[in-house]
Order: structure tokens, then sequence, then C-alpha cells
């Protein structure tokens, strides 16, 4: 029941490794090939099926965002966009400093 554990955990900082969770699944997977418990070959593919999905949910993620992005864009009027460039562009100087 144990190695089921170690096999789960592998997968989910494998999955998180490959979102946007910072994790170091390489460490994980290193330490338990060099145990010497376990199988490689099923080490391998766990830590890859769960970066794989994990790089899934980004693409998914960044599918979702991007949408949302270009609905946004459509929401807003030509006008707005041209007020906020200019307020981008002339309300700065040349140091950065928000003219008054």
């Amino acid at each position: 029941m144990l190695e089921h554990g170690v096999y789960l955990g592998l997968f989910g900082i494998s999955f998180l490794a490959a979102t946007v969770l910072p994790a170091q699944s390489e460490i994980g997977l290193v330490g338990l090939i060099l145990s010497e418990n376990y199988s490689i070959t099923l080490l391998i593919i766990v830590a890859s099926v769960g970066n794989t999905l994990g790089a899934v949910v980004n693409w998914v993620i960044g599918l979702y965002v991007n949408q949302l992005k270009h609905n946004k864009a459509q929401a807003i009027g030509q006008s707005d966009r041209v007020v906020s460039q200019v307020w981008s562009v002339e309300s700065f100087d040349e140091l950065g400093t928000i003219r008054r």
C-alpha cells in the first residue's frame, strides 16, 4: 500500500511541476530511482504521465485566458482603448514619473 502512495506522490509532484506551481519533480524521481526500491520503468511512466497532464492543464488555462482576453477586448469600445493609450504614453515623463 505504501508503494501506491509513493507512485501517487510522484504523480502529484510531477503534475504540479508542469503547472503554474513551482515544484521539482526531477529531484523526487531521482531520489526514488536511487533508492532502488521501485520499478524504474513505472517511476518514469508515472512521472511522464503527471508532467503531460500538467502540461495539458496549462494549455487549457492558456486557451481559456486567451479567449477571455479576446472577449474583453471586444467589449471595450474604440474610444476607451484610445484613452487608455493616451494615458499610458502621455502621463509619464522620460524618467517614468507621473506628470501632473
